[in-house]
C-alpha cells in the first residue's frame, strides 16, 4: 500500500512465492523493499536449520566466519 493507503499492485501467494503481474502496476517509478534479520537470512542460508539447533551453533563457536547474530522466534518461515 501506498502512504495514501491506495494499492501499489496485487498479486497471489502460492506456496512461499508471490506472484505479480507487473504489467498491471503503476505508471510511476516505485521501489520494493523487504527486510529480514540476519538471524532470519542465516536460517534460510543454512537450508532452513532449526532456530535452536543455530543458537546452539553461534554460542559455541561452532560456525566460523558467522558473526554473533540473534535468532528472534517472533516469525514462522513459511517453507518450514
Amino acid at each position: 500500500m501506498a502512504p495514501d493507503n491506495s494499492f501499489i499492485f496485487e498479486g497471489i501467494r502460492k506456496g512461499d512465492l508471490y506472484i505479480v503481474d507487473f504489467s498491471k502496476g503503476p505508471l510511476v517509478q516505485t521501489c520494493f523493499l523487504a527486510k529480514a534479520t540476519k538471524g532470519w537470512l542465516w536460517h534460510r542460508r543454512l537450508g532452513h536449520a532449526g532456530i535452536r539447533n543455530l543458537q546452539t551453533l553461534v554460542k559455541k563457536n561452532h560456525l566460523h566466519g558467522i558473526p554473533y547474530v540473534k535468532f528472534n522466534k517472533n516469525r514462522l518461515c513459511a517453507t518450514c
